[in-house]
């Protein structure tokens, strides 16, 4: 197994600053603002909701690299499960559980205001 090598500094440009790197815009107000605090209700029906947010050009779960299946899979375990787009985030607040399908959707999940729970 080849061994890992740790890289160096980043060497300072002329005038002696240091680069720093792109930061996607999406992680800005999260950065500056923090998440959105959780809030204490109770689960909205006899059935969980889960809102499933997608990232930002994902039309589809598969779009997000999660197979259909699961969602499926869930709605059989009797969950009532529902895709939003990150464009539409807002109609996930009042669902019981706000789920990112991956690091594209978690800064829209991570500072939506209004939400009991997300992951």
């Amino acid at each position: 197994m080849p061994s890992l090598r740790r890289r160096a500094r980043e060497a300072p440009v002329a005038g002696g600053d240091v680069v720093a790197p792109d930061l996607p815009w999406a992680l800005g107000p999260l950065l500056r603002d923090g998440a959105a605090p959780l809030v204490a209700r109770a689960v909205s029906g006899e059935r969980l909701d889960v809102a499933l947010v997608l990232g930002p050009g994902q039309a589809t779960v598969r779009d997000a690299g999660i197979p259909g299946e699961l969602v499926a899979a869930l709605a059989a375990e009797g969950l009532d499960v529902r895709v939003v787009a990150e464009d539409s985030v807002v109609e996930a607040a009042g669902a019981d559980v706000v789920l990112a399908a991956g690091w594209p959707a978690a800064p829209a999940v991570l500072t939506l205001a209004g939400v009991r729970a997300r992951a």
